[in-house]
């Protein structure tokens, strides 16, 4: 019987095969579901992105629950290998997005930060023609870009630690203990 990291290699491999058959630069390979199996064990070896946690929303809640997740796995994300932590809320304020979002200039702020510096993918998931200044400008910030989409290094930065309580071998978010 294989075993998993067989079936995930023959995968890598037939990727690369297809790629090297028609002279293409290996495609991008996004799996998404939604970090129930813990992807950062095993999507590296055939994907480059990877879900780590269900939709997102336009609230702060859920952009710290994934804060926390990505706190626990970001090393496994590398060069062209990535955990995706969904798309940016930045400008889904004032009711906007879906469901309604509430986010603050400096969550918002945060938020594209955190993205960038833990080198998700930024997807934009906020209607444009109707964006506000300060939001769109939180968008248009070249050096957290450049630090998301730097060629010399693949690694994200780490400026969330995990801190929570221990329960069992696990670590489980805590309000009151918040990360670093």
């Amino acid at each position: 019987m294989e075993n998993e990291y067989g079936r995930f290699k023959r995968m890598q491999d037939a990727i690369l095969e297809v790629a090297a058959k028609y002279n293409e630069t290996p495609w991008i390979h996004s799996l998404c579901q939604w970090g129930w199996e813990q992807p950062q064990n095993w999507a590296p070896l055939v994907g480059q992105g990877w879900r780590i946690s269900n939709d997102i929303k336009p609230r702060w809640s859920k952009i710290a629950d994934i804060l926390f997740l990505q706190s626990t796995s970001y090393l496994a994300s590398d060069f062209y290998q990535h955990a995706d932590l969904d798309s940016l809320e930045v400008g889904n304020t004032d009711g906007r997005g879906s469901p309604p979002g509430m986010l603050t200039l400096a969550e918002m702020r945060t938020h594209f930060t955190a993205w960038t510096l833990l080198k998700s993918h930024l997807l934009i998931s906020t209607d444009l023609s109707v964006i506000d200044k300060d939001s769109l400008a939180i968008l248009q910030n070249t050096e957290l870009i450049k630090l998301n989409q730097d060629p010399d290094w693949g690694k994200p930065l780490a400026p969330f630690r995990i801190q929570g309580q221990r329960t069992g071998e696990y670590i489980t978010y805590n309000s009151t203990y918040p990360r670093e």
